[in-house]
């Protein structure tokens, strides 16, 4: 099970890709992140609907039927992650903080005053990483109730990041310079 999203619409394959099928049809959303568990039952959507507010979109269906997670509130989110088995979430959104859930999207917290723009978590949710077009990058190893800042550099503009399914491996880029940024610890 696989989920897309492109303009107001939410798309799943259920055959790795070769064929899509529209669950969810909102031109007022732009859809800017979705995030799947590893049998596809979970998925998870950020989104940005400039008419009735952005929220979190969560389906435990395999993205056959979506619901909004108002307690998110209602935010400019840009990105979201979540563990293999769908029960560890965290999203964040622009000029906001790191938001986590750990009870598979039902209710979500702010949980620290970090600002990020991208994140990824590890195949458990224990490790995690978000990473601040801001110039920082930072790291959590307790399924992102603590974080610490383990890149501060003005000269870089994070634009995304990639982990592995350990947390061993991780991957990060920045908008303006072509370089693709990589650690093993």
């Amino acid at each position: 099970q696989v989920a897309l999203v492109e303009n107001g619409y939410i798309y799943v394959s259920s055959d790795y890709g070769n064929n899509w099928t529209s669950v969810l049809n909102d031109a007022e959303r732009t859809w800017f992140s979705v995030s799947i568990s590893s049998s596809g039952q979970y998925q998870t959507a950020v989104a940005n609907d400039n008419y009735n507010g952005d929220y979190i979109y969560i389906s435990y269906d395999y993205g056959n039927s979506w619901t909004s997670a108002t307690d998110a509130g209602s935010k400019v989110w840009n990105s979201v992650s979540i563990s293999s088995s769908g029960q560890y979430q965290t999203a964040v959104a622009i000029g906001d903080y790191i938001y986590i859930s750990s009870n598979f999207g039902n209710t979500w917290s702010s949980i620290s005053s970090i600002t990020a723009t991208a994140v990824s978590l590890s195949s458990s949710g224990q490790y995690q990483t978000a990473v601040y077009s801001g110039f920082y990058i930072y790291i959590s190893s307790d399924y992102g109730n603590n974080w610490t800042t383990v890149m501060d550099d003005v000269t870089r503009n994070w634009s995304s990041v990639s982990i592995s399914s350990s947390g061993q491996y991780q991957v990060a880029s920045i908008y303006s310079d072509g370089y693709v940024y990589v650690s093993s610890d």
